[in-house]
């Protein structure tokens, strides 16, 4: 099987049917859809139980395992070779899944494809070596990581090789992101497959923390495990790469501490040295101004222009 749709629902009895049925509603069909209920109190059961098709699986969660505990859940249960969560508010295309399956097909080798908006630096598709990614990611405004996970599709073994999503991290999907790239190719197309909905009562709200507005310790825990990437050993960035991002990094958390203390956040940043510590010698960061738009002054070969290369012959000369 190529792919795994994964939904994760809590009390969306008004909106799952529309997701299954988006789903159910594709062009292409090596599809399964799994869904795992998290101890819903309203009539979601109900209405994932009214469809018959045997496409779907389904369970109930006796406890509530919470967000990032839910998903793994899924994953470890999935059979595609490629997994994408579909939220029990969030709707996708018709053509999503056939998309999906033309570039994984076209490159097989990658970790993950991800959907990003128009950027008129690039051209989509665009495969990116974990080295290009991290340099996009800490060295130029046009990041590709962040986006919702509609927006993204995985490779389900790599996942479970990275060991699932971290449950003590507030952006696990972000951070699933990161965690791939450190080894992982991914893939970059045009966006518009899915449309993403945050509602009253979804898994966003109830069980993510890092939405509400008191939650002050997503920034520190943000910086936290971006640092943890750096570090790590199988990090593709050289040493001067290293240090420049720690050195932006920390220069714009300190640009953001000095814009709450003018307007009186004390709490946010109490809450934020609690949880982040800043080495003093990156405190003089906070006067350089960030190095951004990596792409513009990129060295070695262009990453567009190979993958243009391969996928339109014609276009390859063109500067």
């Amino acid at each position: 099987m190529l792919f795994s749709i994964l939904t994760t629902c809590y009390n969306q009895d008004k909106t799952i049917k529309d997701t299954i049925s988006s789903c159910l509603n594709q062009t292409f069909d090596d599809f399964e859809i799994v869904i795992s209920d998290d101890g819903s109190s309203d009539n979601s059961i109900a209405v994932i139980e009214s469809f018959s098709d045997p496409r779907i699986r389904s369970y109930r969660q006796k406890k509530n395992l919470r967000e990032y505990r839910n998903r793994n859940f899924l994953v470890e249960n999935a059979r595609g070779k490629y997994i994408i969560f579909v939220d029990a508010e969030d709707l996708l295309y018709p053509h999503a899944l056939e998309v999906f399956a033309y570039y994984v097909q076209q490159f097989p080798e990658v970790g993950m494809v991800i959907t990003h908006e128009w950027d008129d630096r690039l051209i989509y598709p665009l495969k990116l070596s974990p080295k290009e990614l991290y340099q996009f990611a800490f060295l130029d405004n046009g990041a590709f990581f962040g986006g919702n996970f509609t927006n993204m599709l995985f490779k389900r073994q790599t996942v479970i090789d990275a060991g699932l999503f971290p449950t003590n991290v507030k952006s696990g999907d972000t951070y699933m992101q990161f965690k791939l790239a450190l080894t992982e190719s991914a893939l970059i197309i045009n966006t518009g497959l899915a449309w993403w909905r945050r509602s009253s009562g979804n898994v966003t709200e109830k069980l993510s923390p890092q939405y509400s507005a008191s939650d002050y310790c997503h920034l520190a825990n943000t910086i936290n495990y971006k640092l943890e990437m750096l570090n790590d050993e199988s990090c593709p960035l050289s040493n001067s790469e290293i240090e420049l991002s720690k050195t932006n990094m920390f220069g714009s958390c300190l640009r953001i501490t000095f814009s709450w203390l003018i307007k009186g956040r004390f709490k946010k940043i109490y809450y934020l040295y609690k949880n982040l510590d800043i080495p003093l010698k990156y405190y003089p960061a906070f006067f350089k101004k960030s190095k951004h738009n990596y792409f513009n002054t990129y060295s070695g070969d262009n990453p567009m222009r190979t993958v243009v290369k391969t996928m339109h012959p014609s276009l390859a000369s063109t500067e």
